[in-house]
């Protein structure tokens, strides 16, 4: 338990650096509930999402866990998959 709160205050501290030390509000219980949702719900080939909607999905989880420094080992397993991925229609 406890390395899952220090998880989390890690989260916390990125996101909302002035909240970090704070008791954690409903919002950021949300926010840790929701990333542990992007990390068990990864699909094995660095993806989210379904069908021709994965490339929307996954480029959208991308670019907010790069834009806020987290879970590197996942985007890098979405990097990989963007860059091995085949476009065969480009009709977005």
């Amino acid at each position: 338990m406890k390395s899952r709160n220090t998880f989390r205050k890690r989260i916390l501290a990125f996101i909302t650096p002035s909240l970090a030390y704070a008791e954690e509000t409903p919002q950021e219980s949300g926010l840790v509930k929701a990333i542990d949702w992007l990390k068990q719900n990864q699909k094995t080939d660095g993806s989210w999402g379904i069908d021709d909607k994965a490339f929307v999905a996954t480029s959208e989880v991308a670019g907010y866990l790069e834009k806020n420094n987290l879970l590197p080992d996942n985007l890098q397993k979405t990097v990989t998959w963007t860059e091995n991925l085949e476009i065969l229609n480009n009709d977005i």
